[in-house]
């Protein structure tokens, strides 16, 4: 797991434990080199403001394996379709993947729906 905060991947990391997943390699972003270093499954939970940024979109196209997933959530389900067209010269959508949520009853009228949009990155 990569992330740009310390907290957030000893949390990752915490969960990932406490869910019984192992064998994965916990990284700070200062050091992965775009391009160089590629994952076989990428999340970005961060909103779609940061998301389509073009910076943003080569980044992490460039830090997924071709064939690879890249999990983008913290989005609105409205929000898909302004990501997919930016996303699509380097990344296939797995509708299979695709899923939105609402929160229980009493945070659905705070938080409103979510989406999470799965992609997999073109091999060609």
């Amino acid at each position: 797991g990569v992330d740009v905060e310390y907290e957030a991947l000893e949390a990752s990391a915490d969960n990932a434990a406490r869910n019984g997943v192992d064998g994965v390699e916990w990284v700070h972003g200062r050091s992965v080199v775009p391009g160089a270093d590629e994952f076989e499954h990428v999340a970005a939970n961060i909103l779609v403001g940061q998301l389509s940024r073009p910076s943003m979109v080569a980044t992490l196209a460039l830090g997924t394996a071709p064939g690879g997933c890249l999990c983008l959530s913290g989005i609105r389900p409205d929000q898909v379709r302004v990501l997919e067209p930016l996303y699509a010269p380097y990344f296939e959508p797995d509708p299979e993947l695709y899923a939105e949520r609402s929160p229980d009853a009493h945070g659905k009228e705070y938080w409103g729906d979510w989406a999470r949009l799965v992609l997999r990155r073109r091999t060609n």
